[in-house]
């Protein structure tokens, strides 16, 4: 499990699931490239993209420049005033562990507060205190520090490696019901015997046990070339909005 899964699992927990959420695929933790079969173009303007296609050359700040669809390309902004109002957009913060905002519909926003009253309770709103800014939910995730503190008998359990994958939690854990997502709790490991070897289980380069891992390249010799991979470095993918 690569860490833009890790983060992707933590923001479904606490802030909603985004369908549009990128796969792993970019710079790995160490800096280095990925073997894919497929990798997006870098670029410095749209004349470098295929504009026919309605691809542009979208700008992902710090992580560098690629070549998107047009859709995908996410809309940092300052404040409401750079947003397309008039189609209800507003300029607001998606997710916990970014602080750059984005042009988008409200909501597909975070809303803080810093009690109930702050939040919609006459539509089932609280205010979730499992982080260290307080948002609205109308489904709070539970702390825990043990699976004891989890409803067992519902099949949840404490993950307490979610933590691990920034520092907003105020918590140990979250309770944690691996049915209702798309991966199960991730384990730490330090070698593949910490892994379900029996269950085709690898310790991959970021320190989590996974039925695969991507592997790590600084040239096309090290990827196999002959079914199609090669050595991806494109900054952009390791965005936290890349396919926003």
């Amino acid at each position: 499990m690569g860490r833009s899964a890790l983060l992707f699992l933590v923001g479904c927990l606490l802030g909603g699931c985004s369908s549009s959420q990128g796969e792993d695929g970019g710079p790995s933790a160490t800096g280095q490239g990925l073997c894919m079969d497929s990798c997006p173009k870098t670029c410095a303007g749209d004349t470098d993209c295929n504009t026919s296609d309605g691809q542009m050359c979208c700008d992902y700040g710090s992580y560098g420049k690629a070549c998107v669809a047009a859709t995908d390309c996410p809309r940092f902004c300052g404040g409401d005033s750079e947003c397309k109002t008039d189609k209800g957009e507003t300029c607001c913060r998606p997710r916990l562990e970014v602080s750059d905002k984005l042009c988008l519909q409200p909501e597909d926003c975070m809303r803080f507060c810093s009690d109930n009253q702050d939040c919609k309770s006459d539509e089932g709103e609280q205010c979730c205190s499992v982080t260290k800014e307080r948002f609205c939910s109308t489904n709070c995730p539970k702390g825990c520090s043990t699976s004891g503190d989890c409803d067992t008998q519902d099949d949840e359990v404490c993950c307490t490696t979610l933590k691990d994958a920034h520092n907003v939690l105020t918590v140990e854990g979250l309770c944690y019901r691996e049915t209702e997502m798309s991966y199960p709790c991730p384990k730490k490991c330090t070698s593949s015997s910490d892994c379900d070897t029996a269950g085709g289980q690898l310790c991959c380069p970021d320190g989590y046990c996974a039925d695969s891992c991507q592997k790590e390249c600084s040239s096309n010799a090290q990827c196999d070339t002959s079914h199609g991979d090669f050595c991806c470095q494109t900054k952009a993918l390791a965005s936290p909005f890349w396919h926003w």
